[in-house]
């Protein structure tokens, strides 16, 4: 892959200003998703130490990045999120334990 076509589109999909919030809301999800679990808990929907084991008491942002499709011809990239350590990391790891016994009409091509 051509390193300065790489750097550039990296660089374009970094500055469109549309997906920028004017603040960081991390700390307001963070109080939703605790809420929303001690709901939970009171409504007897989830078990105490589940929701205590997916609360992400310091979570970080999401962090962004390109992996080059090298296989692939003209492709300047595949955009990802890596979500480890951010706020929902650890529900998502309990939901895909589960997403087995959901039927969905979304077929899955990863």
């Amino acid at each position: 892959m051509n390193t300065t076509r790489h750097v550039s589109e990296r660089t374009r999909k970094l500055s469109d200003i549309i997906y920028y919030l004017e603040s960081d809301p991390i700390y307001a999800y963070t109080k939703l998703v605790s809420d929303t679990f001690q709901q939970g808990l009171k409504d007897a929907e989830i078990e105490t130490d589940i929701a205590k084991g997916l609360i992400v008491t310091h979570p970080v942002p999401g962090r962004f990045c390109i992996f080059p499709e090298i296989y692939k011809e003209g492709n300047s990239g595949k955009p990802i999120i890596s979500g480890n350590g951010c706020l929902t990391e650890l529900i998502s790891f309990l939901v895909g334990g589960h997403r087995s016994c959901w039927t969905s009409p979304v077929k899955c091509t990863g």
